[in-house]
This record gives C-alpha cells, structure tokens and sequence, in this order.
C-alpha cells in the first residue's frame, strides 16, 4: 500500500543491480495481486512466467498475445487493444518489444501509454507501468509525444491509480523533472561523473559524503 500510485526510480550502472531490484519489485507486486506493465526491450522478463500467471505480449509463437510486425498500424491497433484488456480486466503482462526498432517501439509505446491513462480515469484502481531503458523513453532535454505521455502519468498518474517504476543506466540522461519527482529511489553503483552529480542533485545529502558512498 506504501507504493501504489508512486513513481519509482531503480538507477545505476550496468550489472549493478538494476533488474535484479526491479524484478523484486515487480514480484512482490504480482504477489498481492497489483496488475501491471512490463515494458521489457531486451527480453529479460520472460521468466516471470515461471513463478507467476503473466501473459507475455510480444512478436515470437511462444508468446500468448503475438502482436503483428508486417504493418505498423497494425501493431499499433494491438497494442491499445492489449492496454485495454490488462487495465480493464486487471490482467498482468509483460510487453516483449525486443524486437522491434526502437523508433517503432517508441509509436507503440505512445499508443500504449495513452490508453492506459484513458482507460485509468475509468477504472481507477492500482496499475504499475515497469519501464526498462527510461532514458531511452524520457530522455533529457529532448520533447516527444511518448515523452509527455510518461511525464503525465509520472506527475499524474497516482490520481487515476497508475505508478511508475523508471529504470536506467543512464541517470544523467533521463528527464530531471520526471526523477525529481519520483517518491521512492534506489541508487545503484555509478561511476560516471555526470550520473554521479544526478545522485546528489537527487539526494538531501552532503555532495562530498555522496561520493564517497
């Protein structure tokens, strides 16, 4: 109950941890019955399946929903077919976008996202959105329609019951205005400067006792 409506931020270098912590996350999620997204671009999630009743969305036969690669409208048509089904029905799954290019990924995640903050405002009951790669998605400096959509239901979305869980390797290059709103963080290793001065624009902490965590 602590987390529910909250947007989340897992951050910190490659094979620090990130996933690890995300899928604890997303497991205890699962565990009391909390509907959710999975965006998951590289594959990783898949074996949630083994433990959990979670569909698997994605473009490979061993998935339970294939979602078309011949035509992008068509994909796209699914794609706001499956966020109505997931949030209406509180159904959890896992997006396998691994195959698509990223350009592609992000027309399918715009329509994604816009339909569950539409079908949200009706439903209103507790939904988590679990975004890998969010530099990619909410990057810095840098305006999208995908890009609004997410900083919406980052800002807003606790209203409508949604929450957001934002991981990334990259803390720099994600959308200040979007961590600085997260409630809960969970700082990983990073190494590089620019990620470093992320954490302590982040933390109410002294800069120099940062660094030396």
């Amino acid at each position: 109950h602590d987390i529910l409506g909250k947007c989340i931020a897992i951050l910190g270098m490659r094979g620090s941890g990130k996933t690890n912590t995300a899928a604890v996350l997303v497991e205890e999620l699962l565990s009391n019955n909390v509907p959710l997204s999975v965006i998951d671009v590289d594959g990783e999630y898949w074996t949630l399946q083994e433990k959990y009743d979670i569909i698997r969305a994605g473009t490979t036969k061993d998935s339970e929903i294939v979602i078309p690669t011949f035509n992008i409208a068509e994909s796209i048509r699914y794609i706001k077919a499956i966020a109505r089904l997931s949030i209406r029905h509180k159904i959890p799954l896992v997006m396998d976008l691994s195959d698509f290019t990223l350009d592609n990924a992000k027309l399918l995640l715009e329509a994604y996202m816009k339909t569950l903050w539409e079908e949200a405002r009706k439903v209103r009951h507790p939904y988590f959105i679990v975004l890998e790669e969010a530099h990619e998605f909410i990057p810095q400096k840098v305006s999208s329609p995908l890009k609004e959509q997410l900083t919406r239901i980052a800002l807003r979305g606790r209203k409508r019951g949604l929450g957001l869980i934002l991981i990334s390797q990259r803390s720099a290059k994600v959308e200040k205005d979007v961590l600085t709103q997260a409630e809960m963080l969970f700082l990983h290793k990073v190494v590089h400067p620019a990620d470093l001065r992320v954490y302590k624009e982040l933390l109410p902490m002294d800069p120099s006792q940062i660094s030396n965590i």
